[in-house]
């Protein structure tokens, strides 16, 4: 085996890494919420591909979504599995993630958009109180 060949993966995540650049291609939405004062980012991420293989027989597709949470110089982060319809326009879903490991209270109920290779932030509801914050 040629040691060279070997070598090259090994040296291209190398570069990848010094440059910045994710080992793995993904695409992510960004946002700023402001929670009781206290602003609060939001992102939302999946890999590239998500949600191009064919749907199952109910005609929903589950997504791996990584959310992280930043305020107050903490940080959330967490992989949940979304279920979306596989449809050419954008599909929707909720989740509730709570505020607790960013030093806040109650929790943000997300509205999240899908469609094949994008992901984004529709609406956001702090919890209690349903307040609108997005």
């Amino acid at each position: 085996m040629n040691r060279s060949l070997v070598q090259l993966p090994s040296l291209t995540l190398l570069c990848a890494l010094a440059l910045g650049v994710p080992a793995f291609a993904q695409s992510c939405s960004q946002d700023q919420l402001t929670v009781d004062g206290t602003p609060v980012s939001v992102q939302l991420c999946i890999p590239d591909g998500a949600g191009t293989t064919p749907a199952g027989p109910d005609k929903t597709v589950t997504v791996p979504v990584v959310e992280t949470l930043k305020a107050k110089d903490l940080t959330f982060t967490r992989t949940v599995p979304l279920d979306f319809l596989s449809e050419n326009s954008y599909s929707r879903t909720f989740d509730n993630v709570p505020l607790d490991k960013i030093g806040l209270t109650g929790s943000i109920h997300m509205t999240i958009a899908f469609k094949a290779g994008d992901i984004r932030l529709d609406h956001a509801l702090r919890l209690p109180g349903a307040v609108p914050l997005k």
